[in-house]
């Protein structure tokens, strides 16, 4: 445990020292909350989805977003189709864009055509559009000095108060409903999958655990090689004309470990806490640690983690990390006993 407590009170210090500087150089920011960014994709297309989702870095590609507040603030160098409760559009789109929401905002420059619904639609006056222009909402402006190349359409709902004022909030309140509902399933899902992994492999867990904590910093070495190294030789072999099926069973195996990585660093960081606990005889409790119960406490530590900027995030990656390399080692083990 002191291995692990070195590792993390650099990366401590560091991020509480650089952070106050680095949040004072956003320019702009939805809420004062978690925001979850984007970086440099490469891929054809990318989704993205959360409370709040910020993009404030070039993407390469399509770029699909689901979120309650959506901001994006940088190029997005194809087609952008956003779902949310509130939109600020602010970054040059190059292909078209689509945004449904209950509050659009679109100040940027859009390559070609751009459809907006919403519940109140502002087109402000830098913004700039190459093609036509179709908008729908419950209160729409558009600023005269905006650029509307092509055809412009415009339709308003009725102007009486009801309709005018409860629009948008029905759509907001719908969608966050929608990103709430995704959410849960998804820590459903992860509940669901960790308890049938105790039930099956529970002394091979306990095994992985005490192999990750007795040398935190030589599984993190070696599931942060296997996870860099790995996808590339997989996505190498598929572009060879042999390779191809061992290439897309190597991604599959990668993904599944990873998956399953996620779920035994739940139960490492819950043996953690819990240990902890026991030592200080926090509320005289057991000594001997339940799998169970430390998988629900990492659970909620990594919930816990998942509202923290950068390092909320850099503590669940390291984590993941470890305990990918204790698995990558295990199976190395296995397969040795089994060659003997």
């Amino acid at each position: 445990m002191k291995k692990i407590f070195f590792i993390f009170l650099p990366l401590f210090i560091l991020i509480f020292t650089l952070t106050p500087k680095a949040f004072a150089q956003v320019p702009r920011q939805l809420l004062n909350t978690t925001r979850k960014q984007i970086g440099n994709s490469t891929g054809q297309m990318v989704f993205k989805s959360g409370e709040i989702v910020e993009i404030d870095k070039e993407v390469n590609g399509d770029l699909h977003i689901a979120g309650g507040e959506v901001g994006v603030f940088e190029r997005v160098k194809g087609d952008l189709l956003v779902l949310g409760g509130k939109v600020v559009v602010d970054g040059q789109v190059d292909q078209d864009l689509r945004v449904l929401g209950g509050e659009v905002i679109v100040r940027g420059k859009i390559g070609r055509n751009a459809t907006i619904l919403g519940g109140n639609v502002s087109i402000e006056q830098t913004a700039q559009i190459a093609g036509s222009l179709f908008t729908a909402g419950g209160e729409v402006t558009v600023d005269p000095q905006a650029q509307v190349v092509g055809q412009k359409t415009i339709r308003r709902a009725p102007q009486n108060g009801l309709a005018k004022k409860q629009i948008g909030q029905k759509i907001s309140r719908f969608l966050k409903g929608v990103s709430a509902l995704a959410l849960a399933m998804k820590w459903v899902s992860v509940l669901i999958s960790g308890f049938l992994l105790i039930k099956l492999f529970p002394k091979t867990l306990k095994h992985l655990v005490k192999e990750t904590e007795k040398d935190f910093s030589q599984k993190l070495v070696k599931g942060t090689i296997l996870a860099i190294v790995g996808p590339v030789i997989a996505l190498f072999a598929i572009f060879t004309i042999i390779g191809a099926p061992i290439g897309f069973l190597a991604i599959g195996v990668l993904a599944i470990g990873w998956y399953a990585a996620k779920l035994v660093g739940m139960v490492f960081a819950g043996y953690f806490l819990l240990e902890k606990m026991a030592s200080k005889k926090f509320l005289f409790w057991p000594k001997r640690q339940n799998l169970y119960a430390a998988f629900l406490t990492g659970a909620l530590v990594f919930i816990t983690l998942s509202f923290i900027p950068f390092f909320g995030w850099m503590v669940k990656l390291l984590l993941i990390l470890a305990c990918f390399g204790a698995l990558y080692q295990e199976k190395l083990a296995v397969y040795g006993k089994v060659e003997k």
